[in-house]
């Protein structure tokens, strides 16, 4: 690996956190999940900023040393407070990955720099991984100024590296394409959760239904006028 490379790698990817909460969310998702019994499932993301901020409470984080089987998206990151490299992964519920974007992510951990993001797939003592993501992983590899030091192939090898060396013991195998699939079903432990919270939760027999813009399911919406996304997304910043 060329000196090129590693100060490429070491000085990441510039996050700056207020400003990307200007969309961390899609506010409304659309109507592609279905629940475990078939009914489609409309989910509505509240504007109001402490709503957001007490369910990213509640998700369960991962380092390299607590990692649980299942799903997860991954990043590796630092904080203006601790410029010492990182990892952190989330677990995925469902494909509305509602907290676990890794926008959301570094957005919830006040990280201000990424050293590579992907999924995973935790299996007893094997890890499935990628480097699937087009906020961070693909933006870098992709970047023509970091290409006159370092080459997409070069600097992706070191973001595999320095992945690995965070699973001493563990098979490793890289993937290619997104685990997080449309399929996986929402569970009722899910839709529980996100009531919970205070999102607005819709169940529909047909997804012709779904799409429809009166609301017809099962749960109210909790979004307040367009008028009042745009203005909120103006002047909220984040408080962590």
């Amino acid at each position: 690996m060329n000196d090129g490379c590693n100060r490429v790698f070491e000085d990441g990817i510039g996050f700056e956190w207020d400003k990307a909460f200007n969309n961390p969310y899609k506010h409304v998702f659309s109507c592609a999940l279905k629940t475990e019994d078939g009914k489609y499932v409309k989910l509505h993301v509240p504007d109001d900023y402490d709503t957001l901020v007490r369910f990213l409470a509640t998700l369960k984080t991962y380092d390299e040393t607590t990692m649980e089987d299942g799903l997860h998206t991954w990043l590796m990151y630092s904080q203006p407070e601790n410029p010492t490299i990182r990892f952190l992964a989330v677990n995925v519920r469902n494909a509305f990955e509602v907290g676990t974007l890794h926008k959301t992510i570094a957005l919830a951990i006040g990280a201000n720099r990424i050293y590579g993001a992907g999924e995973l797939l935790k299996t007893g003592e094997s890890i499935t991984y990628n480097l699937e993501s087009g906020s961070f992983t693909k933006y870098w590899l992709e970047s023509r100024e970091k290409r006159r030091y370092c080459s997409p192939d070069e600097l992706e090898e070191k973001i595999i590296s320095e992945f690995q060396k965070r699973f001493p013991g563990i098979v490793l195998i890289r993937n290619y394409g997104t685990m997080i699939k449309k399929s996986m079903p929402v569970l009722a432990a899910d839709l529980d959760t996100y009531s919970a919270a205070g999102f607005g939760v819709e169940l529909f027999d047909t997804q012709e239904d779904c799409k429809k813009p009166k609301a017809g399911g099962k749960y109210k919406r909790t979004l307040r006028s367009k008028r009042n996304v745009r203005k909120t997304r103006k002047t909220q910043k984040c408080k962590y």
